[in-house]
């Protein structure tokens, strides 16, 4: 089962910043922010138009926005209406939530994230600057609890220049940008569920990962059987589980030619 938390979010920053936006989406879509200047480090173009930049660096103390913005245009890529870097907080209620199993918050894309419930930070399950973040709220939450998820795209413990001079966040690409875009909702599970299946093949074989995530340890041996029409045939394995992330690996499974 799944629950959107799609809509609107109060963002605040340590700069003061105080307002509503709607997410999934980042500060740029919401023109939260300080104008695009030519001066950050991640510009290539830096040297090239340093004469530029020193001009408008000079005008920019004087200048109103508008000024600013037609004076600090970059010809090498498309210069950005605002941009933010820094620490940000989305802050919202959680809607009702289901009963029974184990509940997940997931955020498919952000930068450096974190989630606190009522103040309290909540362990981050998996998650980077390309894969979905996920935290379990299981026993932590109730509806109607205040959820803060925190944005950095300055990058906390992360190599901060590596990154900003990669295509992860390049101006040339897709910007340093800041907030949470793709799916964000809560997942409820069973206490016990398949988390992902992965498949190495091997000329005509395959080995095959099933990563079991389970609540509690079961106290009795499961089957666990793999079917596939791609398998010459069935394959099936005794597996005790125990609490947490559990790996069972079918090995050397033929292929059908």
């Amino acid at each position: 089962m799944k629950i959107s938390l799609d809509g609107s979010f109060r963002v605040t920053t340590a700069e003061g910043i105080d307002q509503i936006m709607t997410l999934p989406g980042t500060l740029d879509e919401a023109g939260i922010g300080h104008p695009d200047r030519i001066d950050k480090p991640w510009h290539p173009d830096l040297q090239e138009n340093s004469a530029k930049a020193e001009k408008v660096k000079a005008k920019a103390a004087a200048a109103d926005h508008e000024a600013f913005a037609r004076d600090s245009r970059i010809p090498s890529r498309l210069t950005r209406v605002v941009t933010y870097e820094g620490a940000v907080h989305f802050t919202s209620a959680l809607p009702t939530l289901p009963t029974g199993g184990r509940l997940f918050l997931i955020a498919e894309r952000a930068r450096a994230l974190t989630l606190q419930i009522n103040g309290t930070k909540i362990p981050c399950r998996s998650g980077s600057l390309s894969t979905p973040y996920c935290f379990e709220l299981t026993g932590l939450a109730k509806s109607g609890d205040e959820i803060t998820l925190t944005t950095d795209n300055t990058y906390p413990a992360l190599p901060y220049q590596d990154i900003v001079f990669s295509s992860a966040a390049t101006d040339e690409s897709q910007t340093n940008w800041n907030g949470i875009v793709g799916e964000l909702y809560l997942e409820q599970t069973p206490d016990t569920f398949i988390d992902r299946v992965l498949v190495y093949p091997h000329r005509n074989h395959i080995d095959v990962t099933v990563r079991i995530d389970a609540k509690e340890a079961c106290a009795q041996e499961l089957t666990l059987r793999l079917t596939s029409p791609a398998l010459s045939a069935p394959a099936q394995m005794q597996v005790s589980l125990s609490a947490g992330q559990n790996c069972v690996t079918f090995t050397d499974l033929a292929l059908t030619r």
